[in-house]
């Protein structure tokens, strides 16, 4: 070991790494608004961290690393960045060793890195610990000196510490460097603060490794203060339930707000799998936040499995006592089922995410290796205020191509049964119409927009499913993704770009000032081993574009596109010989300009494309149904959607094999 007691990622906002270079054909944009293409990373450990569309991180240990946990600390600058540092490696870090930047898993994606250990470097500094070593945030006015001694459960000096302090206006914050006796002595100007940290003591012999997270608050006067953060003081957490079920993973956060010109949360991150015992400290603060996320597996049985996922939380203070038990009758038994891409897939990504609506989440989600179709009863605590969102993907181990789905989240008010299906909608090939206007929203990963005289593209979305689920497609890099694409852009029938390969943006240059009348035609189909859908795919949209006239301005396009909806599917297939009540709803471009539908048509073919059938519709403005009789052994169902708008807009939009019958 290295170093071994540490400190958290607080520079991780000043971390640089320089970018993926460009590849022939496909530019990396200058716009600062361009999202980055990449969300998955593989750590100098072999350990795998992803991101999901819904803002959930996953952990995923390398072969043989099973169960070693994971500290995720926030970088307390205000930049969200976060950081994922396996259990045993915490005290690697300092001293020649482990490279923190190399674990910044926000700026490593935002670089669109994928394996951090070669990751270029820009950033210089010499690194003390996990921060820079001149990192040193401290007010310059009169301070007190302050020594604060930590201990583990056992009241030893630990093998680890992770710790970080801030002062309750959130103007100063700083990290806390220890001796080798656990002892930090700081410098601090008056006031009121706050101090979080991470004590791991690891397995030795028969004996569990040990976590414990600490919230301290203290106040600095006029004279030197002395305090202790003692791991000896905290109480175990865990959950008792009433069925026989085995511990699979947990997370534990603890919360501690701050104010000042941009408010805060100082915090502890953590996530374990069974073989490490877990403690807190209690505090009474109102400041102070709790929350506690635990996965438990009940065996296979004649009705299916269950799965106990539940989360705790407490605002105000972290409570005295963290045993939490419960009983069936006090959970919502939700009766699930989770389909796949149109045919059976082993060895599927779940990640079920929960948070809390308005006051904190536990962003880091636990995920389980699952066969799909999935079926089983998750017991989960009936809150109104507490959201469930599954994610579900499938991944080449090879190119870290993967295709997935969010469910919409969902909150159970009240003790019961219920049902919940999710990966219920077609698969359909369209640009998704910008989420938000935060360019670093990865709901804003595709869409059309214009920068001065550049219009970039990007395209390497499924449309959202009707039922609010979220599907999508990415690569393991910038320039490996599942699609295979041919896009084409036309001025007056004059080809001004043509991108090939497995590409899923690009930017075109214009003449300046150029505004006029464009075409843009992507062809391309996906080739997986978890689907037999998506074949392949047409996009072909002809649209008007102009300088906004403001410098710099990234401007959507009004670009629109038709969702998609068919009852009745689940996990890619439906019922042949039931009539199916199909949705067309016509949409613009989020932030562009509102278009409404002018026409609206739609076609369906049963032999892969090679014929096409009109379908008539009943249309009320820009929504529309229709009816679908399926002919007798017809395997799967092709669609096509055309529409034009009051903009002068046109869109037609195929897919080949949007879902399957049986």
């Amino acid at each position: 070991m290295r170093s071994r007691l540490v400190t958290p990622l607080l520079a991780a906002a000043a971390v640089l790494l320089s970018t993926v270079p460009a590849t022939t054909g496909q530019a990396a944009p200058a716009s600062p608004t361009t999202p980055a293409p990449s969300r998955s990373v593989t750590l100098p450990t072999g350990d795998r961290v992803n991101l999901y569309p819904n803002g959930a991180y996953g952990f995923e240990p390398a072969a043989g690393r099973d169960g070693i946990g994971y500290l995720s600390p926030k970088a307390l600058d205000g930049s969200g960045d976060v950081s994922f540092i396996p259990a045993d490696m915490v005290g690697e870090f300092g001293e020649g060793g482990l490279d923190p930047r190399r674990f910044n898993v926000s700026a490593l994606l935002r670089a669109g890195v994928t394996d951090a250990a070669t990751a270029p470097v820009a950033d210089a500094r010499a690194y003390d610990g996990l921060v820079p070593a001149s990192a040193n945030t401290l007010a310059t006015k009169e301070t007190r000196t302050v020594t604060v001694t930590f201990r583990d459960k056992s009241g030893a000096v630990p093998d680890n510490v992770n710790a970080s302090v801030v002062s309750a206006d959130g103007a100063v914050w700083d990290s806390v460097y220890l001796d080798d006796a656990a002892v930090a002595t700081m410098e601090l100007p008056p006031g009121e603060y706050g101090l979080a940290a991470d004590i791991l003591d690891a397995a030795e012999g028969d004996r569990k490794a040990v976590y414990v997270a600490a919230l301290k608050t203290f106040t600095v006067g006029d004279a030197p203060v002395a305090i202790t953060v003692n791991g000896a003081k905290s109480v175990p957490v865990t959950a008792k339930v009433e069925r026989r079920s085995t511990l699979e993973a947990r997370q534990l956060n603890l919360t501690w707000a701050y104010g000042g010109e941009e408010p805060g949360q100082l915090r502890t991150d953590a996530s374990f799998g069974p073989d490490v015992a877990v403690y807190a400290t209690p505090l009474a603060d109102p400041r102070a936040g709790y929350a506690h996320s635990e996965i438990r597996n009940g065996p296979q049985g004649a009705n299916g499995s269950y799965t106990y996922r539940l989360l705790f939380t407490e605002a105000g203070k972290v409570p005295a006592r963290l045993v939490h038990e419960v009983d069936d009758d006090e959970l919502a038994a939700v009766a699930v089922e989770y389909g796949g891409f149109g045919i059976p897939a082993a060895a599927a990504r779940l990640c079920f995410n929960q948070g809390h609506a308005d006051r904190r989440e536990v962003p880091s989600c636990i995920s389980e290796t699952v066969d799909l179709p999935y079926r089983g009863t998750e017991l989960v605590v009936a809150d109104p205020d507490l959201y469930n969102l599954p994610s579900i993907e499938l991944r080449d181990r090879e190119t870290w191509q993967t295709m997935g789905y969010d469910g919409p989240p969902r909150s159970f008010a009240a003790p019961g049964d219920y049902e919940w299906s999710v990966g219920t909608g077609p698969l359909t090939y369209g640009i998704r119409p910008y989420a938000t206007e935060d360019p670093d929203d990865d709901k804003g990963a595709s869409g059309m927009y214009r920068v001065d005289d550049l219009l970039y593209f990007g395209f390497d979305q499924l449309g959202d499913g009707p039922a609010g689920e979220d599907y999508w497609l990415y690569g393991g890099d910038m320039d490996d993704s599942p699609l295979n694409n041919v896009a084409v852009i036309t001025r007056d029938g004059a080809e001004i770009n043509r991108i090939t390969g497995d590409v899923t943006w690009f930017d075109t240059g214009l003449p300046p000032g150029e505004a006029g009348r464009y075409r843009l035609v992507i062809d391309g189909h996906l080739d997986v081993p978890w689907s037999n859908l998506l074949t392949g795919y047409r996009l072909d949209w002809t649209f008007d574009t102009a300088p906004s006239g403001v410098p710099e301005k990234s401007t959507p396009l009004p670009f629109s596109l038709v969702v998609f909806g068919a009852d009745g599917v689940h996990g890619g297939v439906a019922d042949r010989e039931t009539p199916q009540r199909v949705t067309l709803d016509y949409t613009s471009q989020s932030g562009g300009t509102e278009a409404t539908a002018s026409t609206l048509a739609f076609e369906v073919s049963y032999d892969e494309g090679a014929t096409w059938t009109s379908v008539a519709l009943d249309r009320d403005g820009d929504h529309a149904t229709a009816t679908l009789h399926h002919p007798a052994g017809a395997g799967f169902v092709s669609v096509r959607t055309t529409a034009t708008d009051d903009l002068g807009s046109s869109i037609t939009q195929t897919t080949v094999r949007s879902y399957a019958l049986v």
